[in-house]
């Protein structure tokens, strides 16, 4: 999956849907790709907007979003370090 930041953020990895498949499937190989790479979900929360994936990834911990509004899926995280690791994870995948 091909993954970018949006300029002027650095907290969140976001994911090109070129073949514009349904948000559903894209979340579920987003989550698949995670699990590859050995990353531990520790929560979960499901909010009336988006849903929240509280992960762990080599010590470090991030966040999957889902949002509800047809706006995909996305990776938030204050450290930037585990979205550079993430995102060398989705080149790889």
């Amino acid at each position: 999956m091909e993954s970018f930041y949006m300029q002027g953020d650095d907290k969140r990895l976001y994911f090109r849907n070129y073949n514009r498949i349904p948000d559903e499937e894209e979340y579920k190989m987003i989550m698949q790709c995670l699990k590859n790479a050995e990353c531990v979900i520790l929560d979960k929360k499901m909010g009336p907007y988006c849903d929240i994936i509280r992960c762990i990834y080599k010590e470090n911990e991030f966040d999957v979003v889902r949002t509800i509004d047809g706006d995909g899926t996305f990776i938030y995280s204050d450290n930037h370090d585990v979205l550079e690791e993430l995102e060398a994870v989705f080149k790889h995948d």
